[in-house]
């Protein structure tokens, strides 16, 4: 029996001491594990203040509109609008961002009514934008003004976490509320390793090593004080047993315990983590079953030797066996322990103030960049690693703990020895004497610096993006363009600095979330909407149109307007972008420059209508006097002194004709309404032509006309024009030249695609300063009295004639030795042939020999009796025509129904019905539709016989008649009616 209580006695004695050092390594081993689960909850609970003052994020809780109805018929609906919206899309990026660097669950925004607007999960399939969460707790401690903290099973996700909020303020009111996720899941791995469970505030074990102990309450907890609808919303169960944790029957230890699903004895040492979130890890005692069997081994031996020395021995051994069994699983748990600090890069320290003795873990060593044990630690070793710039804080925050604080917290950088920088985040407990004398401070050192590099990266990144998103405002705030975005429902999301002034806000912000009728063109809301609208709904784009718009102060302005659909990278329309610009200045130029138009066309009108009426009322008379003049030269009975006088009165006729005909030109070409055919001209036949027509007026004057044998070029010019410019200056050569003279034509190529034609003359010269008064229109320079016949009008048209043509004119000269003008014109490479045809067709020269003799009625329709009598003079020599004239409309008609004539000569300017009226009329009588109908007018200018033409007459012969002319028409038109 003494040997049976000898043995148990010694049995319990040894249990109890090695329960005790386990206890202890277990306490050490928990701290450990808490400080870790601790610090990276601590870390992550401050990310919703953070997130709670990007502006991005209070800019998209302003855009977000609260619950109108059940959330439940919501959530796609805003789940699809919210996801849409392109802030919205970054900012969940930049939580996406935030949520890995962070190693954080999910990161969530909400608005004041509990609407999840954001989310770093917003692009997966259970991401909790549109769901609603204003029942759970850590909402509700938002709403009061408090950071909310929450366990709870994920309602969209199913995952189990810990929920930390933090209210966003605005004006004093709730504006949203930012909340992260810490997944219990990602907490496993230390859990796992450290055969641990967490418990919450009431005492559920909501995570464990074992899962058959999750979800079972401990003794004691409050559970009960919670109701089955809440059990279900906090658990998603409703039955949580109690675990089945009971005291070791063994031995009569106390703190000893057993699962009542395991034999083995457990210790177990509990943490505080986060406010009533505990860590329990657990160690089981495997050498129980060893005491076990050595219990009844020293009884035995007790029992047969009887002797104490020999017992004594035994025991000896026995301990020293079972010492090295416990060193044996003292060092396995060393070597976890080792291993987790390397896992996490964390390493323990212990420092006894008094002796500064000062202890580190292998780790340790390495977050200083030091091999393990090479160095011994010292309190200023390790202050010599602290970069210079964070020594202070350091210090600072150690001698706060050790003067009575209590508890060590600082973040700093490291420098290593190579020169490197890491941050490190040391945390301590200090342990004091019953005087409040430090007498040791227990701690880990945690290696943060891929955290806080990633916090970098994030700041610096949120920074580029800000620097970017001001970049991008600036520009649309400095473009003189108007720009607006709206979203579905037709309130505006933002806007350029510009269109809030138009809108009479002072800045862009004024206008978001508010719709037309809350601007300053209130009045026009409806239409804006509704084009808007339209836009939505049709998905295409509505560009560059121009609208009014009714200013704040009631003036006008005049927009040029675009608008298009706003997508989604699914191609979903979400919205209207729209842009414009204030045209009010253009339009009112614009409206102004129609004004002058209308003047300048209507004073053009009036300056045709004049030189029209004018040409009219000159041509006139003029017809009588030439026409007659020109019949009374044929009479061979009329004495020479007669016809000495009809040659002055016809030349004086001629040169008035020419005056009327040159200011005609002038006008013409002054309003750019001079009409021309460019076309590839040959020179040669031109030249030859214009040196003829003026060859009999040279021999009066015995001037000699050469020209170069260069007249093969071929020009690009209108052909009549050119033949009138090289006539006129052709005949000025000969009218300023001295009796006698020579007059030489020169054709040349002018460099690269320009011909020049030169005319020089042997005449009385032009002083150089008057040269430039030479092209001004009226101005003869002296020659007014000279005899010399002339309007000063000819140089004036040639040099706007030729410059029309893309040419250019010249001249030199020299008193007394005579001038030198020139023209250049571009080249053509092909001549054609048709142009070295006379300008006179074969119809108008055709000879009277070739009409058919037969007797022809003409009809003239003419109010004037003069030129009745003129033309009646000028048929009177043609037998084979029977004249019938009429001076009434109305009459020229009837006889034309009546006698059917082979030709109608039609007057235009006649009274109640003019020329245009009867050719209206002929044209519509069956019977008189094919008779040609010639106009005989005094309207000469290009756009009277243009329009002549175009109504319908054969031909356009205008007054003065020139006989040779008008007996070639007529004698044209007779001979077709002869071949008819």
């Amino acid at each position: 029996m003494l040997s049976w209580v000898v043995a148990e006695n010694k049995i319990i004695a040894d249990f109890r001491e090695l329960s005790h050092d386990t206890q202890q390594d277990l306490d050490v081993k928990a701290e450990y594990l808490a400080s870790i689960i601790k610090s990276r909850i601590e870390h992550l609970s401050n990310v919703p203040q953070l997130v709670g003052k990007e502006k991005n994020v209070i800019k998209a809780l302003s855009h977000s509109s609260t619950s109108k109805q059940s959330v439940s018929n919501q959530v796609v609906q805003n789940k699809k609008r919210w996801s849409a919206i392109p802030l919205f899309k970054s900012t969940n990026a930049y939580l996406d961002n935030l949520a890995k660097y962070t190693d954080a669950g999910v990161i969530y925004v909400l608005n004041s009514e509990g609407d999840c607007i954001l989310s770093s999960n917003a692009d997966k399939q259970d991401s909790f934008v549109g769901a609603n969460f204003n029942s759970r707790i850590y909402f509700k401690e938002a709403v009061y003004g408090r950071d909310g903290y929450q366990y709870a099973m994920g309602r969209v996700s199913n995952i189990p976490g810990l929920y930390f909020s933090s209210p966003i303020v605005k004006n004093g009111k709730l504006f949203g509320v930012a909340v992260v996720k810490i997944n219990l899941s990602d907490l496993s791995p230390w859990i796992n390793q450290a055969n641990a469970y967490l418990t919450d505030e009431y005492d559920i074990v909501i995570l464990a090593y074992d899962k058959h102990l999750e979800m079972k309450s401990l003794a004691g907890s409050r559970i009960n004080t919670l109701s089955k609808e809440n059990r279900l919303q906090r658990y998603k169960r409703s039955d949580l047993p109690p675990l089945g944790i009971m005291p070791w029957p063994h031995m009569g230890l106390s703190g000893i315990h057993q699962f009542d699903h395991e034999k083995l004895p457990i210790l177990i040492s509990s943490k505080p983590i986060h406010k009533e979130l505990d860590v329990h890890v657990t160690q089981s005692l495997d050498q129980a079953a060893a005491f076990e069997t050595k219990r009844f081994e020293l009884f035995g031996l007790f029992a047969l030797s009887g002797m104490l020395v020999f017992s004594l021995v035994i025991w000896r051994l026995f301990v020293i066996r079972t010492r090295e069994h416990v060193d044996e699983e003292i060092s396995k748990s060393e070597a976890r322990l080792k291993t987790a600090q390397h896992i996490a890069h964390v390493g323990s320290f212990e420092w006894y103030p008094d002796s500064s003795e000062l202890l580190w873990s292998d780790e340790h060593y390495r977050l200083l960049g030091l091999e393990p044990r090479s160095v011994t630690p010292s309190l200023e070793l390790f202050q010599q690693s602290i970069h210079p710039d964070d020594l202070l804080k350091m210090q600072t925050a150690h001698q706060q703990a050790v003067a009575g604080g209590g508890n060590y917290d600082c973040e700093h950088r490291i420098i290593w020895p190579d020169g490197s920088v890491h941050y490190v985040h040391g945390r301590g407990e200090v342990i004091f004497d019953a005087n409040r004398r430090a007498i040791r401070m227990s701690g880990t050192l945690q290696d943060i610096s891929d955290s806080k590099r990633a916090e970098e990266s994030l700041i610096a990144a949120k920074k580029q993006a800000d620097e970017a998103v001001r970049m991008l405002f600036t520009v649309l705030d400095t473009i003189p363009v108007r720009i607006f975005w709206k979203d579905r429902n037709l309130n505006y999301l933002g806007c350029n600095l510009l269109f809030a002034k138009d809108a009479g806000k002072t800045s862009p912000q004024e206008l978001i979330g508010k719709d037309d009728f809350a601007m300053s063109w209130h009045k026009s809301a409806e239409l804006y909407r509704n084009d808007d609208g339209k836009i939505i709904e049709r998905g295409l784009p509505k560009l560059n149109y121009e609208e009014a718009q009714i200013r704040a102060d009631g003036t006008t302005m005049w927009l040029r307007t675009s608008k298009v659909p706003l997508r989604t990278t699914e191609g979903e329309v979400f919205g209207v972008l729209g842009t414009y610009e204030d045209i009010t200045s253009r339009k009112n130029i614009e409206r102004s420059l129609i004004e002058a138009r209308d003047d300048a066309e209507r004073a053009n009108q009036a300056k045709s209508e004049f030189l029209s009426n004018m040409s009219h009322e000159l041509r006139t008379p003029l017809n009588a006097v030439l026409g007659f003049a020109q019949i009374m030269q044929c009479d061979n009975a009329l004495p020479i002194e007669h016809k000495q006088h009809l040659e002055e009165i016809i030349k004086a006729g001629k040169h008035l004709l020419l005056l009327i005909n040159d200011i005609l030109d002038l006008a013409k070409v002054e309003s750019g309404r001079i009409d021309l055919s460019i076309e590839p001209v040959e020179a040669g036949p031109v030249i030859e032509e214009c040196v003829s027509m003026v060859s009999t007026l040279a021999q009066k004057r015995g001037i000699q006309i050469s020209s170069t044998d260069e007249l093969h070029l071929v020009i690009r010019a209108d052909r009549a024009r050119l033949k009138q410019a090289l006539l006129n200056l052709l005949t000025n050569a000969i009218k300023y030249n001295h009796e006698g003279g020579r007059v030489k034509l020169e054709v040349q190529p002018s460099g690269g695609d320009r011909v020049r034609i030169r005319i020089t003359d042997t005449g009385i010269g032009i002083a150089p300063e008057r040269i430039n008064e030479l092209f001004r229109p009226f101005n003869r320079l002296g020659f007014e009295n000279s005899g010399i016949e002339g309007t000063g009008i000819g140089l004036s048209i040639t040099r706007r004639i030729i410059e029309t043509m893309g040419g250019s004119i010249a001249v030199e000269s020299e008193i007394g030795v005579g001038s030198s003008f020139w023209l250049e014109l571009p080249v053509d490479a092909q001549p054609g042939s048709e142009h070295n045809l006379s300008l006179s067709g074969s119809d108008d020269a055709t000879s009277m020999h070739d009409i058919n003799l037969s007797q022809y009625t003409v009809l003239y329709i003419e109010d004037n009796p003069a030129n009745l009598r003129l033309v009646a003079q000028m048929l009177a020599q043609r037998q084979h025509i029977t004249l019938l004239t009429a001076h009434t409309p109305e009459l020229g008609i009837e006889l034309a129904r009546e006698r059917h004539p082979a030709l109608i000569l039609l007057d235009i300017n006649m009274p109640i019905m003019d020329g245009y009226q009867v050719l209206k009329l002929l044209q519509a009588d069956s019977k008189l539709k094919d008779i040609p109908v010639i106009a005989v007018t005094a309207n000469a200018m290009q756009r009277d016989i243009e329009r002549g033409m175009r109504a319908g007459f054969a031909d356009y012969l205008t007054k003065p008649l020139d006989l040779t002319r008008f007996k070639a028409v007529i004698d044209k038109y007779l001979r077709h009616a002869g071949q008819v």
